[in-house]
């Protein structure tokens, strides 16, 4: 019976009490108040690395293109929808449509190709590059004209002049289904054309070069205003004109 009663003892003793338990249950919640944050940046940074990557294929594909069609820069906005950039891209190279949509456009899912095929992560430089309709100016002449498509061996600094960025239509847009969702073409600052704006998804722009290079630049650098005294626009701006 004495036996019994220290085995009983014995095994009563080595449990766990209930504030032991309480003190248990605090650490592991504030280990995971500690690690959440690590985890999640470092989530997103892997989802920022996989758009990085989906831009410098598309940087790539373009540079084929511009093999294919005597150094012509693509129109972002042509009257038919399956020759605007991102249609050429996907169909006639077979990049497919998930490419163009980063995980961290939360906002935009790839069934909106279906809808509209503009509705994408990523902003196509249409100023600088392509053009077609309205009474944009050729940022070579300075005059209006109704289509404009730069050609490669004009560029005077391929590796200082974007191709495509991460992009977004903002609050202010009228449709309100595609209100703050990535789009696809982009230009530097809302006076120029407030629809099309570059976007910061992941501490920063993901932005690709016609050279091929792609970089992760702070949102402040892709829209500042670098030639305030230019009477073309986009000639502004450094990196987004295919002049300076």
């Amino acid at each position: 019976m004495n036996a019994r009663k220290s085995a009983c003892n014995a095994s009563w003793h080595t449990g766990f009490t209930l504030i032991e338990l309480l003190v248990v249950i605090s650490i592991i919640a504030l280990l995971i108040g500690i690690l959440l944050p690590a985890l999640q940046k470092a989530r997103m940074a892997g989802r920022a690395a996989q758009c990085l990557s989906a831009q410098r294929q598309i940087a790539v594909t373009t540079n084929a293109y511009l093999g294919d069609f005597k150094n012509q820069f693509m129109v972002a906005n042509p009257s038919n929808a399956d020759h605007r950039w991102e249609a050429l891209l996907a169909d006639m190279y077979r990049m497919g449509r998930e490419i163009f949509y980063c995980p961290e456009d939360v906002k935009r899912r790839i069934t909106d190709w279906d809808t509209d095929n503009r509705y994408i992560s990523m902003g196509y430089n249409i100023e600088g590059l392509g053009f077609s309709g309205g009474s944009n100016k050729n940022p070579f002449s300075g005059a209006s004209q109704g289509e404009f498509s730069a050609r490669l061996d004009l560029i005077n600094k391929p590796g200082n002049t974007l191709v495509t960025l991460d992009a977004y239509k903002p609050q202010s847009t009228a449709t309100a289904n595609q209100r703050d969702r990535g789009y696809y073409v982009a230009v530097p600052e809302k006076y120029m054309w407030a629809d099309f704006q570059p976007r910061a998804r992941h501490d920063g722009v993901n932005v690709v070069f016609i050279d091929g290079h792609a970089k992760r630049m702070l949102l402040e650098d892709t829209i500042q205003s670098d030639r305030p005294t230019e009477a073309v626009d986009i000639n502004k701006y450094s990196i987004w004109s295919p002049v300076y």
